[in-house]
């Protein structure tokens, strides 16, 4: 077997291995319960047969929604989440433990213009912040939903829905900068150890904070396969400069 197909058998095995730790890292975990991806606290507001349903802590950076439109189809906004943002999130917990779901897009006043999409990362719609309340508390600014106010057919082209300090729903216009809680779905989440309340939550403690034994392993693996990898490389550059000079020594004789 060539030292490629290796490299190609340990990427396997690496992959299976981050599963099955980020599956056990899960276990006990509640509606409720907070933990931490990306540099970002999320609290996990239900639990479905395919995973965690989160709601992010507002972003530090305020975004708008959209300069010109209330539509979260084409916005801005959903451009960032699932492409920026969501990149981020890949990077520590993998991409395919990110899973898409549909968004219904029907205004506040019930109008069906805009339809519906599917987002990797989105943000809460009315009907989602009513059912999810008692566990979302008030935060000290304005921050966005996805619902629209009405739509371009009622005469409302910019008008979004917002939550307020007090928790109620009001609106903005698209182009104003107003707080940002990602929200989404996660097969499976790479957390430290579990806080046991939302309290104990400065306690939880991430990979480069406690290691335990079977993390440490894994980060030497992974640290190897960096290794092998560059290896891999070397030997071909190596083997490349090689034929050039035999090309180079063959033109002179």
């Amino acid at each position: 077997m060539d030292l490629e197909k290796r490299v190609e058998i340990l990427e396997n095995r690496i992959d299976k291995l981050e599963s099955e730790k980020m599956k056990e890292n899960l276990n006990g975990l509640k509606v409720g319960d907070y933990f931490e991806v990306a540099g970002t606290k999320w609290r996990i507001l239900d639990i479905k047969p395919c995973g965690y349903v989160c709601l992010s802590d507002a972003l530090e950076e305020r975004k708008i929604f959209d300069s010109e439109t209330n539509n979260w189809k084409l916005s801005s906004l959903r451009e960032y989440l699932n492409n920026d943002f969501y990149k981020k999130i890949a990077d520590e917990i993998m991409g395919k433990n990110i899973l898409p779901f549909g968004r219904d897009l029907l205004s506040l006043d019930g109008q069906n213009e805009y339809g519906d999409c599917t987002d990797y990362v989105s943000l809460l719609s009315v009907d989602d912040y009513r059912q999810y309340r008692k566990l979302i508390p008030n935060i000290d600014k304005w921050w966005w939903l996805l619902t629209p106010w009405s739509t371009p057919c009622n005469g409302y082209e910019v008008q979004v829905s917002v939550v307020s300090p007090s928790g109620n729903i009001n609106n903005n216009n698209c182009n104003n900068n107003n707080g940002v809680r990602p929200f989404c779905d996660k097969q499976t989440v790479r957390v430290g150890i579990k806080p046991k309340s939302e309290k104990d939550t400065e306690k939880h403690m991430t990979f480069l904070k406690r290691i335990n034994t079977k993390e440490f392993l894994l980060w030497m693996i992974k640290v190897l396969y960096a290794i092998l990898r560059t290896f891999i490389t070397l030997i071909n550059v190596l083997r490349q400069v090689k034929g050039a000079m035999k090309v180079v020594l063959d033109s002179k004789q």
